[in-house]
């Protein structure tokens, strides 16, 4: 069995990786096929959330765990605000998720390609 840190560390590992597809613009047709476009905006924003509660718990402990946490919670924010509402087949809106999945993972201190 898991012990509570090992699920944790999971949930986070799961978390930035669900970023990570949308900061790389990974095509989303699959994902949204199979499992619809209310569980593609559920994934994004749990995501998100529970980044954000790293963030500020890590900036009260830790705070060299994120870098830049208020880049990150900021991008995170936005990234909330956006995924309550997007449009997912308006590229625009699209383009401006990716960008805050994006700003984020590199407020954490990830490289990320082109």
């Amino acid at each position: 069995m898991s012990s509570p840190e090992e699920k944790e560390a999971l949930r986070i590992g799961n978390a930035l990786n669900s970023l990570g597809h949308l900061a790389v613009g990974h095509p989303l047709e699959e994902f949204r096929r199979t499992n619809g476009t209310a569980r593609l905006r559920e994934v994004a924003l749990e995501s998100a959330a529970i980044l954000m509660e790293l963030v500020v718990r890590e900036e009260q402990y830790n705070p060299e765990v994120v870098p830049r946490s208020a880049d990150a919670k900021a991008a995170l924010s936005q990234l909330i605000a956006l995924a309550q509402s997007i449009d997912w087949n308006d590229a625009e809106s699209m383009g401006r998720l990716k960008a805050c999945a994006r700003q984020a993972l590199e407020a954490f201190g990830f490289g990320l390609p082109g």
